[in-house]
């Protein structure tokens, strides 16, 4: 090879090793534009965050001025009650003097205590529940918070307890629920349970049997009998909010032990919606008959049986 096409080789080999070099560069540099990038990132969301707690130390302020001396909560209800000398009361807790100053009350309003409950966000009142909502929002949820504390269902437990736990607390009771460990799968079809009176007498006033969970689309139901002022009640009740049992409905039917739920000859069949965890246990009493009618489906025995199936609403 003569000299000439030594120093083209040379010339070529030098470029190559030049765009190599030059690349490493470009890398360098778009990893340090990169990172440049990530700490501007990383200081506008320093000084964002920053914002973001002095307005919540400032709201925390807000919140302080307007709480309540006496019950020491956040008023929910507007326009809120000021005295002469500008302390505040919520409604429920105002009385004739100031709990404050002593002051008669009067009608004062505080328009100023208004705008900052109208503009900041309100607690859910449930303790395990720690979601904020505007004012005009928050009573709307905790009608339906899945922690808002609800009675046992069963007639004669007094227990209070959230929602949530609701289904613990039941399996955890032996005088509650007949299942101790998991709730039943309803079928899509019909769903039986058995009954007797073998450690009763069919003459009491009031029976009470243990319930049975069980588990459909993802919702809970509790369906049992029980007896009071000698009339026999049958009850299912869905773990929800009204509104949201009014998307399902059910099938029961009380019949002969002996027989199918169809085909019963002695029978009485109740449907409707589930009743929902919030009712009162007074209105746990509306699908009902009296015991002259138990006693002829307990014709055969001392026995009896309730059948039910469940489905959604279309």
């Amino acid at each position: 090879m003569d000299i000439k096409s030594e120093a083209a080789e040379e010339v070529k080999a030098l470029k190559r090793e030049l765009d190599d070099q030059k690349k490493i560069l470009d890398s360098y540099k778009a990893k340090i534009n990169e990172q440049n990038e990530q700490e501007q990132e990383l200081k506008s969301l320093k000084l964002k965050l920053e914002e973001l707690n002095e307005q919540k130390h400032l709201i925390q302020q807000l919140k302080d001025q307007i709480e309540c001396p006496v019950c020491l909560d956040i008023p929910r209800s507007v326009p809120v009650p000021v005295c002469p000398n500008g302390h505040l009361v919520c409604k429920t807790c105002k009385k004739d003097s100031c709990p404050t100053c002593r002051c008669v009350m009067g009608g004062g309003k505080s328009l100023l205590a208004t705008t900052v409950l109208e503009n900041v966000e309100h607690g859910c009142k449930f303790e395990d529940c720690n979601r904020q909502f505007a004012l005009t929002d928050v009573e709307e949820h905790e009608k339906v918070c899945p922690f808002r504390i609800v009675s046992c269902p069963a007639f004669d437990c007094t227990e209070r307890v959230p929602l949530a736990k609701l289904v613990q607390h039941l399996i955890k009771s032996s005088a509650c629920c007949v299942e101790d460990a998991a709730r039943l799968v309803a079928l899509q079809g019909w769903n039986r349970s058995n009954y007797d009176f073998c450690i009763h007498d069919v003459s009491e006033e009031t029976l009470v049997w243990l319930m049975n969970l069980y588990a459909y689309s993802g919702e809970t139901f509790a369906v049992f009998p029980f007896k009071l002022e000698g009339q026999f009640y049958v009850v299912i009740v869905m773990f929800a909010s009204e509104a949201k049992c009014s998307e399902y409905k059910f099938e029961m039917i009380v019949h002969d032990r002996k027989s199918e739920a169809l085909d019963s000859l002695s029978a009485v069949k109740f449907q409707g919606n589930p009743l929902s965890i919030d009712e009162k246990k007074a209105g746990l009493r509306l699908y009902g008959f009296y015991g002259k009618l138990m006693t002829k489906i307990m014709e055969k025995s001392r026995m009896f049986s309730l059948s039910f199936k469940i489905s959604k609403i279309d």
